[in-house]
């Protein structure tokens, strides 16, 4: 008996202490769109690791389709309170990578929360993150051409 007295203790049943992690709905606005061409690629990370361009890292992403709109709104489902980075990309060729030229400089529109001044390469985890909980706002991202 007391071995379960323990366990349920341990698990957070007892006595109401279950950790509440609550997930909401991140809203996201992308502007700068080339119209009717393609469709938009995203990926919210929670960490530097692989960002921005490994997927395969990104606690979610996906490919969205858009009218003869310049503009779009989505949300992405079920994300909990925390820091975050969103990187897109305008998938022109529907190809499902992001096309670059020699040298690496994206070929296709790309954008990133906080919108950040592009240089030498894409910007850093650092640059683009931002705290969402349940009661954020839309993230912006401007698409650069």
């Amino acid at each position: 008996m007391r071995r379960l007295a323990c366990v349920a203790a341990l698990s957070g049943t007892c006595f109401g202490w279950a950790p509440s992690i609550s997930a909401a709905e991140l809203k996201v606005q992308v502007s700068s769109l080339l119209a009717g061409r393609g469709q938009l690629a995203y990926a919210l990370f929670a960490s530097a690791e692989g960002f921005p361009s490994q997927r395969d890292k990104a606690v979610k992403h996906g490919f969205l389709e858009f009218g003869a709109e310049d503009s779009i709104e989505f949300a992405v489902s079920d994300v909990p309170a925390g820091a975050y980075a969103l990187a897109l990309y305008q998938d022109l060729d529907r190809s499902a990578k992001l096309e670059k030229n020699f040298i690496g400089v994206p070929r296709e529109p790309v954008g990133f929360s906080r919108n950040p001044k592009l240089y030498l390469g894409p910007p850093k985890f650092k640059e683009t993150s931002f705290v969402f909980d349940e009661v954020s706002g839309p993230v912006e991202v401007r698409m650069i051409h």
